[in-house]
């Protein structure tokens, strides 16, 4: 139809950056979500601290 160009996306070089940038995606995403899950467990910590020193945890 109007979508034949003769070429493909990796003969005229633009599969050629597509790997190399998921990769770098996909490390930015792992990177933020470590990042998360290590704020999360200081936040446990706190939590679980203040319900120690306050009595509501049992030791």
């Amino acid at each position: 139809m109007g979508f034949e160009t003769g070429t493909t996306a990796v003969e005229d070089g633009r599969g050629r950056w597509l790997g190399p940038a998921l990769v770098a995606a996909a490390a930015f995403l792992l990177w933020k979500a470590a990042r998360g899950v290590r704020d999360l467990a200081w936040a446990a910590f706190g939590l679980g601290m203040a319900a120690y020193w306050t009595g509501l945890w049992p030791a």
